[in-house]
């Protein structure tokens, strides 16, 4: 069957355009367009994010209104960065941070209770020390409580991957003499008698990439 010259252009204008569109995107992401598993998993993806999603895929994926610009402190050293917010004011809220503005992502953070975000091995906002050790196959290392960089876990050539970061917070009030006893720049282990007592639950779930 023969086409003629405009409708020959018209399909192939049409076919480049899709192309364009989809460039950019990895395998990954190409899976995930259409549905969000909620899944991060180390090393490749954030649900439908890589590190080379950019804002304007960000928003083909997640919609306009879903994917907003401001500045944030949420890394700890108190400088604000600019970050993009994707599910703004929900408990699926994520902060993405770039090492090239709005184009290279570097950080992926998730902390609403009750999101949906959660890692192949079950671990999400809320999840008990204990998932955690499970999950990471042996005791974990846990910075001390109440400060900058309290309550983040190391994981001793564990299961978890590297590039997994997981904050703690204590559930428990424990009287003064012994949260004394688990805070500031120390490093604790799950294994602990007074971290057992806390009952810490994960409160950040971060993927660097």
């Amino acid at each position: 069957m023969a086409f003629s010259p405009f409708v020959y252009r018209f399909a192939c204008t049409a076919i480049l355009a899709t192309v364009t569109g989809l460039a950019g995107f990895s395998a990954a992401q190409a899976r995930t367009l259409k549905v969000n598993d909620w899944l991060i998993v180390p090393g490749k993806r954030f649900g439908p994010i890589t590190a080379r999603t950019s804002e304007k895929q960000l928003i083909r994926i997640f919609g306009r209104r879903n994917v907003i610009r401001k500045k944030s402190q949420q890394t700890g050293d108190h400088q604000p960065e600019r970050v993009i917010v994707v599910y703004p004011g929900t408990k699926n809220e994520i902060e993405i941070f770039w090492k090239k503005a709005y184009s290279r992502i570097s950080l992926i953070t998730t902390y609403g209770k009750g999101g949906k975000w959660r890692t192949r091995r079950g671990l999400r906002i809320g999840s008990t020390m204990a998932s955690v050790v499970r999950a990471n196959g042996k005791p974990v290392g846990i910075a001390g409580f109440w400060w900058d960089y309290g309550g983040y876990g190391a994981w001793n050539k564990g299961r978890l991957h590297r590039d997994l970061i997981i904050r703690l917070e204590p559930s428990v009030t424990l009287p003064s003499k012994e949260s004394d006893k688990i805070s500031g720049e120390r490093q604790l282990k799950s294994s602990d008698r007074l971290v057992k007592k806390a009952k810490p639950l994960v409160s950040k779930i971060s993927l660097s990439f």
